[in-house]
This record gives C-alpha cells, structure tokens and sequence, in this order.
C-alpha cells in the first residue's frame, strides 16, 4: 500500500504548484504562471481532495496578500474595477480547468450520494473514529534515557511527526521576528511571501495528519517541513542568537529521528538485493519473474503464498466474465482492500457491492 499511496502524486504535484506560484510571485507580470500553478492545484485534487483543498486555501491566502500589498504601495493603478483581482481569475482557472471535467466525469458514473460518502462523510465521520492515532508521547521518556537502544528505533523514528509542527512554529515565530529587525532575513519581500507559503501549507498538512499520527501519513508535512528547514539553514548568519537556537533544536530532532530511517533503508536495501539475487529465494527475480500457470499477470509482482492459493481458487471456480468482490468483513473497521486481486486474476470487480 505505501508504494501506490496516493498522497506522493498529490505531494509531488504540489510541490510543483509552489514552484510555478513562487515564480510568478518573483515576477508579477508573468501572470500565465498562475494558470500553471492552479492547473498543479487541480491535479492535485484529482488525487487527494483533501491536499488539494489544503494547497488551494494556501496560495489564495499568499495571493490576496501579494493583490493588497501591490494596492498599497501603488503597484497596481487600474481604474478597472476587476484589475486588481485579475490573477485570482488566472489562477482559479487553472484549477477549474483540470477539476471541472473530472467533476463532470464522476457526476456522470458515480452517483451523488456514493461521491459525498467517500469523499465527505466517510472522511469526517468514518475515518477519525476507527483510525485515530495518538500522538506517542509515553515512548519519549525512554527515548531520553536510552537513546542509542536497537530496540527503540521504531520509536525513535516515529517521533518524526513532531518535527513538522515544531519546523513551521519555528517559521512562523522567525517571520515575525524579522519582520520587525533590521537583520535582513529576506532581503525582497517577495522572499518573506514564498517562505509563508511554505509555512501555512506545512501548517495545513500537519491538520491532515493529526487523526492518523504516524510518519507514512504525515509525510506531505513532514517534506514541506524539511524544505523549510533548509531554509533557515541557509539563512543562520542572519539569525539572531534565540532564532539560532530554535533552529538548532528543530534540527537535531530531525537529524536524531531521521538516523533509524537511514540504517533501516540501508539493511532493508541489503535484505532485498540478496533476496533478488537469490535463486532459492521465494522472491527472487527468477521466480517472481516466472510465476505459475494461472498467475501469468503477476509477472514480476511480489505475491506471497495465500494470495496465490486464493487467486488460483477463483480461477478454477469462475470465467474471466464473471463478477467479483474482494473486500474485508467489516469495512467500518478497515477501508483497504487488495485491488490487485481484481487484475491478477482476469476478474472485474461488482460496484453494486461496492458498499457491502
């Protein structure tokens, strides 16, 4: 589940919407790169609404603050009642562009009351109340005390999800400071913009995360986090002695709960080389790669042994016309399924059942 997760597409393409905001914020007359940034923003919806929203809420804010800055020093002179507001329509619509004919596509298949299950209610009622997770502040005593313990790496690595609260507080309390010292923090104020824009869309997907608290759900936050992070690296000799100290806490917390990850990724990597080379291994790439009869759609697909035996089942007991349903007992409790079921075995799925 957490290579096809959908917040990475919705992640990357907001990161890219920034990009193209932050250009046009550098340069005010290249308004087509709102367009550009708002189609991001919509395409991002199309896999997250949730981020979407988030994204969208975020350079709105940005935007109506760069049209009322540019108003007051008398950068914008028009008579035109509209003028001032002219990159608000660019760039709503770019976002209306992408959104509008996926909207219009789902209306067209899916009905009302299924779209506002899955994407409203189910969300809002459903989901904090049968994922919740709590914030693991109990595993940070021992954390103190052995630090260095093997066996408090999971602990030590999830600790993670404090790290983007604490990096955009730390932004957000630098802004105002500079914004009333001399320091020359940001020497253009468009700089102070793109860097509150990357502190109110942290701020954001830090509120997506905090239902299901865990480092896999909290990376869209915990990336912007990182961003911000390098920001204030980079700008330490303009920091003042409580800023450097702020900065110096946020990242040694990161760097202490960023170590497990990296010993980790470095065994997992190991484990899995030797596993693919490996011609006795059960997921080697000779085996993987040559999978037996009736499973010829998961080539190069890593099955484990009940999935295989079940997927064999239902071949032997079903034509490729027939209809199925792979699905939990109870979907109140666990709202995933294994979607690849449907592929390896030549089986379409019944969206009548959908709800069952």
């Amino acid at each position: 589940m957490a290579y096809n997760y959908s917040a990475y597409p919705a992640l990357l393409f907001s990161l890219i919407s920034c990009l193209f905001f932050a250009r046009y914020l550098n340069d005010s007359f290249r308004i087509r790169l709102l367009m550009i940034a708002g189609g991001f923003v919509g395409a991002t919806a199309c896999f997250r609404h949730d981020i979407g929203f988030y994204l969208f809420v975020t350079q709105i804010v940005i935007l109506l603050w760069s049209i009322s800055s540019a108003s007051r020093s008398g950068e914008i002179t028009s008579g035109t009642p509209f003028a001032s507001y002219r990159p608000v329509i660019f760039y709503i619509a770019g976002v209306v562009v992408i959104v509008l004919p996926v909207a219009l596509l789902l209306l067209w298949s899916v009905p009302v009351s299924d779209i506002f299950f899955d994407l409203f209610y189910l969300p809002a009622k459903v989901y904090p109340e049968m994922r919740r997770l709590p914030f693991r502040t109990f595993a940070l005593p021992r954390l103190i005390l052995h630090p260095l313990s093997w066996r408090n790496r999971f602990e030590l690595q999830e600790a993670i999800v404090f790290f983007p609260i604490l990096a955009c507080i730390a932004s957000g309390l630098i802004l105002l400071l500079s914004r009333k010292s001399q320091a020359g923090l940001f020497r253009h104020e468009r700089q102070r913009r793109i860097f509150a824009l990357l502190t109110l869309l942290g701020l954001l997907f830090f509120l997506k995360g905090l239902i299901r608290v865990s480092a896999m759900q909290m990376i869209p936050c915990i990336v912007v986090g990182i961003l911000l992070l390098a920001v204030l690296l980079s700008r330490m000799p303009s920091l003042d002695r409580l800023s450097t100290i702020v900065v110096g806490v946020v990242t040694f917390i990161f760097v202490a709960c960023s170590a497990p990850i990296v010993l980790g990724l470095i065994w997992f990597t190991r484990a899995n080389v030797l596993n693919l080379i490996h011609p006795t291994s059960p997921i080697s790439f000779v085996k993987a790669c040559h999978p037996p009869e009736g499973l010829e759609r998961a080539r190069c697909l890593i099955i484990d042994p009940t999935s295989e035996a079940a997927i064999q089942y239902v071949e032997q007991r079903t034509s490729p016309q027939d209809k199925i349903f792979v699905g939990n007992g109870r979907h109140d409790k666990i709202l995933t399924n294994d979607i690849r079921f449907y592929f390896i075995s030549g089986r379409g799925g019944h969206h009548q059942m959908a709800r069952l």
